[in-house]
């Protein structure tokens, strides 16, 4: 069995879908420079191409085409080379864009509703598209069986796995035999990423189906190769975006970032808890068109101290098989930093005082009747809830305090953990969800919940009340979106209260449409005010949205209910959602909230700059690790000059500090002394990461 997985925290992909000659010839390939390359590069994983998006295969294959530029088993020369330097041969694979095979073989081709051949279409490259319901199935299972059988992977990976939306003879059949009625199309389509249909009641049916066929061929590429090696580790691209039904059955998880590498890192390592995720984002370089030197350094540092093994990939190999070389050296900059914290990315485990809830049920709650064509596009479309999740992020991140994503399914292990729970966007609520939900707050947990919380059945049907009302202490009116034409639908006029701390003195804007509840039990904290007249072809005040009017409406915006010995506020707008927009006043907002209902966290980091300098903790035995990272070199496009770290501040009923000191970038003991209830750390300049160590009394 080999373990590199789990340590491999320094990934690279030379990135050469590469067509046969004489576009790319690749007469100079020599394995001697490839090792030159991994050496100065730095890196202890290396991705293998062993069939790319053209479908060419860089191996002897008995059962596909080899890359007509190829002189020689290049898979097996490489991975030679990977097994003398101890690097973790991980094996790639592409299944769904593969220009070779439906050329090869007309009746493999993804098919139109027309009948036509599908290719990609929206970018610069067109693949062609094999449907894995044809005979292309048997084909990929053969190819994956030889490359275990032959080289004996330390892992596989398998690119552009789903399933896109295909009307041919098989996909026709599969779909009646397990809906009882034919396949919905439309006339009017493409086939580029994102590209949607509509097919009312039935769409829900088709993404049903599509995301089945992708189980049912996952299950088909475990059996294969696990009957070769039962120890292979197996993942797919863009793991984490998957649905709970994919990622359980992935040894561990790989996905490029969908929200920039220090918040898609994070949520990759909540949704893959112990499960040695990695994070390979593609924007780093672009071979020929350098950015700086910091941009690779901070790019590693983030995803590694978010919490997965670091991954990069492009373009380096010219169409003659020799390699860029400076790229080697700016990954080898980055890389050699990654190595001298190395030891410290093991065996720990989160502090977070903050959980907020992903759930695959409110996804396909709150999905509509839209059917993504294309596999790739559905998998990276960002749902509602996910948009709503990635706004909490940025929130708890921008607030300096400890936070984790904490997938619906481990929910089971109890909230007691945590001292907040954020329902964003959380549009379906489960029973089993909601009864963990009541024992928290009974118990004196505290819950921040937003919008339309638990108003939606799994198939989509708008319920009569909240499933949390009692909680919530409101019930259910009507959704107000009288006002939804301009893009501020609605101001709040804020009550007296200190979750108003952090916001001027204003009727901060809301977003298009918000939702009606009547109080019951719950605190107003703040009100609605609509504008002052609809935004119509016949009603308008100004250039911008209509202002707030003179009164404010019967509908609270904000309230706090209080129930048995906890809290929960709800936000009756969707708050999250909105943080990723053009809402100013959302964070100042979320400050006073978080002042309000959690003053006291565990551990934080007081700052004048915390958009700028941010930090994630880890506890291992009696130390405390803590990555404190600046992003101004993304913000600014590669400066980092060195700007304050902040204050560590840490409780003092939960831990008892003994010493402090800098491990990385240089060694530097820190003081630490002890105000009140609390001991204060102050972190020295930072440049772009620097990582400290906290020791606790026994």
């Amino acid at each position: 069995m080999s373990g590199l997985y789990q340590t491999s925290f320094r990934g690279y992909l030379i990135d050469h879908h590469s067509p046969a000659p004489p576009a790319v010839t690749l007469e100079h390939l020599d394995v001697n420079e490839y090792r030159a390359f991994f050496r100065t590069a730095d890196i202890n994983n290396l991705m293998l191409y062993c069939k790319d998006h053209w479908g060419y295969s860089y191996y002897d294959t008995a059962v596909g085409t080899r890359h007509p530029g190829l002189k020689t088993d290049w898979v097996a020369a490489v991975s030679q080379v990977l097994r003398e330097e101890g690097i973790e041969f991980n094996a790639y694979y592409c299944l769904e864009y593969d220009t070779l095979a439906p050329q090869l073989h007309p009746e493999w081709s993804i098919r139109d509703a027309g009948g036509e051949a599908v290719s990609l279409k929206g970018r610069m490259a067109k693949w062609g598209m094999p449907c894995y319901e044809t005979g292309y199935r048997a084909y990929v299972l053969a190819q994956l069986a030889e490359i275990v059988e032959k080289y004996h992977p330390d892992s596989l990976f398998l690119d552009i796995f789903g399933k896109s939306l295909c009307y041919c003879p098989s996909c026709r059949a599969k779909f009646q035999a397990q809906f009882g009625y034919p396949l919905p199309s439309e006339v009017k389509e493409g086939q580029d990423e994102y590209h949607a249909l509509d097919f009312g009641e039935a769409g829900r049916d088709v993404n049903l189906f599509l995301e089945n066929c992708a189980s049912d061929m996952l299950d088909d590429v475990l059996k294969t190769v696990k009957a070769i090696d039962p120890t292979l580790k197996v993942t797919i691209n863009f793991a984490a975006l998957y649905p709970e039904k994919i990622r359980r059955k992935l040894d561990y998880q790989f996905t490029e970032p969908w929200a920039g590498n220090w918040l898609s890192a994070a949520y990759s390592r909540d949704t893959a808890k112990g499960g040695f995720p990695q994070l390979g984002p593609g924007d780093v370089s672009e071979v020929y068109n350098y950015r700086h030197q910091n941009i690779y350094t901070l790019a590693a540092s983030q995803i590694a101290a978010a919490g997965c093994r670091v991954f990069l990939y492009s373009g380096s190999q010219h169409v003659d098989g020799t390699l860029e070389h400076e790229e080697a050296k700016r990954i080898g900059k980055a890389y050699q930093e990654v190595a001298r914290f190395e030891s410290y990315l093991s065996n720990r485990e989160l502090l977070a005082d903050i959980a907020i809830i992903q759930s695959d049920l409110t996804s396909t709650a709150k999905a509509g009747n839209r059917v993504i064509m294309n596999a790739i596009g559905r998998c990276k479309q960002s749902d509602a809830h996910r948009e709503a999740i990635l706004g909490a992020m940025k929130c708890c991140d921008a607030a300096n305090i400890s936070w984790t994503v904490l997938p619906e399914r481990e929910i089971t292990k109890g909230l007691s953990a945590y001292k907040m729970v954020i329902l964003a966007g959380l549009y379906h609520v489960s029973p089993e969800l909601a009864e963990a939900l009541r024992a928290f707050v009974q118990e004196g947990g505290t819950v921040l919940a937003d919008g339309e919380c638990g108003l939606y059945e799994t198939d989509g049907q708008l319920r009569k009340n909240f499933v949390l009302a009692d909680m919530l202490g409101v019930d259910f009116v009507r959704p107000l979106n009288t006002y939804a034409a301009a893009a501020w639908g609605g101001y709040i006029k804020p009550e007296a209260h200190p979750i108003w701390t952090h916001t001027p003195d204003t009727f901060p804007p809301v977003g298009p449409v918000q939702t009606g509840v009547a109080v019951t039990t719950a605190e107003t904290l703040g009100q609605f005010v609509f504008p002052t007249v609809p935004l119509t072809e016949t009603t308008w005040v100004n250039w911008w949205c209509p202002p707030p009017a003179t009164a404010p409406s019967e509908f609270p915006a904000i309230l706090e209910n209080r129930m048995g010995k906890g809290r929960v506020l709800y936000l009756t707008y969707e708050f999250f959602r909105e943080r990723n927009q053009v809402f100013y006043l959302s964070q100042g907002i979320f400050d006073g909230i978080i002042g309000h209902l959690l003053p006291t966290p565990s551990i934080s980091l007081v700052s004048d700059i915390p958009e700028t300098v941010g930090f994630m903790a880890y506890r291992r035995g009696n130390e405390l690790i803590v990555h404190n990272l600046s992003h101004l070199a993304e913000k600014t496009g590669g400066d980092a000059p060195p700007v304050k770290g902040g204050t560590l501040r840490l409780s003092a009923s939960q831990f008892a500090v003994a010493d402090a000191r800098v491990v990385f970038p240089e060694s530097q003991t820190l003081p630490v002394r002890k105000v009140a209830d609390w001991f204060e750390i102050e972190l020295p300049m930072v440049e772009i990461h620097q990582l400290v160590v906290i020791t606790l009394k026994d």
